[in-house]
């Protein structure tokens, strides 16, 4: 059994059971790249966290997908499955003075899909990337993103929205399918004054949902609904709702909109000594209005990675997962007390991610021992030689970016052409 650290979860189209997704390492593998993809679902409908089980739907190495683990900094995830099971999530890496740019990236995995027999994929299924459009301006300076299936009329788009680091943007893309691309769709213009400082996306019954605030406006909330079933190029007419019901939306710490079924539900999560509150928008397409909180609850984790409910999260038999700080924890309706509660991780029967009972390393005779500790000495003489290696080549890479920087602003400069020789040219010069 094995404990997993689930980076994004989503729900089937019908909204009975969680998938998630992880990044873990065989704890049988000693030697060698050891870290997995790893997707897993949830048994269906459970009301609480002492009624969810998991198990495992799919596992492949992560040597063979893009974004592996090795290189998941402060990363933000968003994922979505279809009907047929085929889960795709998209997940943008923070590059920093050693790992390269920031780098955006998708993988997939479809159980009626094939694999190449060179992968050497022992499961059912196929595992794939999903590339990225270079058009797309996904990068790190842009904001909150969000995932969701679209019906076009005629199929279904699965379509990825991300704002603007400065808010002013909203950048759509949809996967185009034959090439497995997400492909730069729209870039849509807003306007503060009437969309609000967009904190909070969701997609769903064919639309783009927003929440805004505009803390220049009195603190007035901001809720709009872009139709998404023929995605525009610029921005389109989005219908406004009358948002005035919500108080004081500049103090939410996080803001969660999801639909299900016909209904639109907005919960506005604030700081634990505030009253946070959930709105129900029963058909969004003819409603004008928030209309009054359907519940108000204290809540005690808020600016969560993920909420993710099943149902329409306000009904007596609604439950919810959310993430907050590397925990995973329960959102549920007991008897009309909404509460949030931290919870186990996700556990699944197969030897993949934290091992609950790590065997006990055997004890040998005194010879034994001895050989073990020669082996340990050479070893760590091994891995200081390593780490000394790793850490005169960041010198050398810090070296380089501040010359290249440096050519680029003054390029003429004596003082910069003597910082772009080799160090022990610059030494020999000096003497």
């Amino acid at each position: 059994m094995g404990a997993l650290d689930l980076i994004c979860v989503t729900t089937d189209p019908d909204s009975t059971a969680f998938y998630g997704f992880a990044y873990a390492e065989s704890y049988d593998c000693s030697y060698g790249y050891c870290s997995n993809n790893v997707l897993v679902k949830s048994n269906a409908n459970p009301t609480s966290g002492s009624s969810l089980t998991w198990s495992l739907v799919s596992k492949i190495s992560s040597r063979n997908m893009t974004g592996v683990a090795s290189y998941i900094f402060d990363a933000k995830f968003s994922c979505a499955i279809n009907a047929q099971g085929v889960f795709t999530m998209f997940g943008l890496t923070r590059g920093g003075m050693y790992s390269g740019p920031d780098s955006a990236f998708g993988v997939r995995y479809d159980p009626a899909g094939t694999m190449d027999a060179k992968y050497n994929f022992q499961g059912s299924g196929a595992w794939m990337n999903v590339t990225i459009d270079k058009a797309y301006n996904w990068t790190g300076s842009t904001n909150k993103h969000t995932l969701g299936y679209v019906n076009n009329g005629v199929t279904t788009d699965l379509v990825h929205t991300v704002i603007s680091g400065d808010g002013n943007n909203i950048y759509v893309a949809k996967v185009d399918e034959s090439t497995k691309t997400l492909t730069a769709a729209g870039n849509w213009a807003l306007n503060k004054t009437i969309h609000g400082e967009v904190i909070s996306m969701g997609i769903g019954n064919n639309h783009l949902y927003t929440f805004g605030s505009y803390p220049s406006y009195m603190g007035r909330a901001f809720l709009t609904g872009f139709p998404l079933a023929t995605i525009s190029p610029t921005t389109p007419v989005g219908k406004f709702y009358n948002a005035s019901v919500v108080s004081d939306p500049q103090y939410a710490r996080g803001v969660y909109l999801y639909t299900y079924q016909n209904t639109l539900t907005l919960i506005v999560a604030k700081y634990e000594f505030l009253t946070s509150t959930i709105y129900k928008i029963n058909d969004p397409d003819n409603a004008n209005s928030t209309g009054l909180p359907v519940a108000n609850f204290t809540n005690t984790a808020t600016n969560m990675d993920f909420f993710v409910p099943l149902g329409d999260g306000t009904s007596p038999t609604s439950f919810a997962l959310m993430k907050q700080f590397g925990k995973l924890y329960a959102f549920g309706n007991d008897n009309g007390y909404r509460y949030t509660r931290e919870i186990n991780k996700a556990s699944i029967t197969d030897s993949v991610g934290v091992n609950p009972n790590p065997s006990n390393p055997s004890s040998g005779s005194s010879s034994s021992q001895d050989d073990s500790s020669s082996t340990g000495v050479v070893i760590g003489a091994i891995v200081g030689v390593v780490l000394q290696e790793i850490q005169d080549r960041r010198h050398r890479e810090g070296h380089k970016y501040r010359c290249q920087q440096a050519l680029a602003t003054r390029p003429s400069s004596q003082q910069h052409q003597q910082l772009c020789l080799p160090s022990t040219t610059r030494s020999n010069r000096r003497t």
